[in-house]
């Protein structure tokens, strides 16, 4: 092998630094993704609103495996939802949110919506699907569609971000969630 191209490739790996060869540092803002303004990694129940402490959510939230939450429909309707409030959100930086969804029962569906902190209304940010896989939704320009503009333009966001979940005891297994910028 080429000794030139080996230490070439082991300078990109970090392992040896060339003149005039510059290794990519992992850690770089560039390398890190677009910027994350909150995160929920599916690690615990905890902050998701639901039957227990919110009567008519008609869902349980329970912890499936160590890093996967299950929202499941429960109760009379053939729908349920929980929800989870997010703080001081800037929109117009950190509009995309980002679902990572592992397992659909056979016979449901889910939708990601956000609704104000007064409930006035839910508006969908991610369309009814069945699939699983990673799924995003801008929220600004859904919001955009909203009653009352006003709740959404002034400053940054709080609001409920919402999972329902349709089908008479069915449930959805997620991973993450993330509000995130675009690029």
């Amino acid at each position: 092998m080429n000794i030139k191209k080996l230490l070439i490739g082991a300078s990109v790996f970090g392992l040896v630094a060339l003149p005039g060869v510059r290794a990519e540092d992992p850690a770089a803002p560039e390398a890190a993704g677009p910027e994350v303004a909150w995160e929920e990694d599916c690690s615990t129940i905890t902050g998701w609103h639901f039957d227990n402490d919110s009567k008519g959510m008609n869902s349980t939230v329970e912890q499936f495996e160590p890093s996967v939450i299950k929202i499941k429909q429960q109760g009379n309707d053939t729908w349920g939802k929980a929800a989870y409030v997010i703080q001081n959100i800037d929109l117009e930086k950190t509009p995309i949110v980002e679902v990572k969804v592992n397992k659909v029962d056979k016979g449901s569906a889910y939708t990601v919506s956000v609704a104000p902190t007064d409930w006035s209304e839910m508006i969908t940010v991610i369309p009814r699907s069945s699939a699983d896989g990673t799924f995003k939704g801008n929220i600004e320009k859904a919001v955009k569609k909203a009653k009352n503009r006003d709740t959404w333009e002034n400053g940054p966001a709080s609001f409920n971000l919402v999972v329902v979940i349709e089908g008479k005891g069915k449930a959805a297994c997620f991973d993450n969630f993330k509000i995130r910028a675009e690029k």
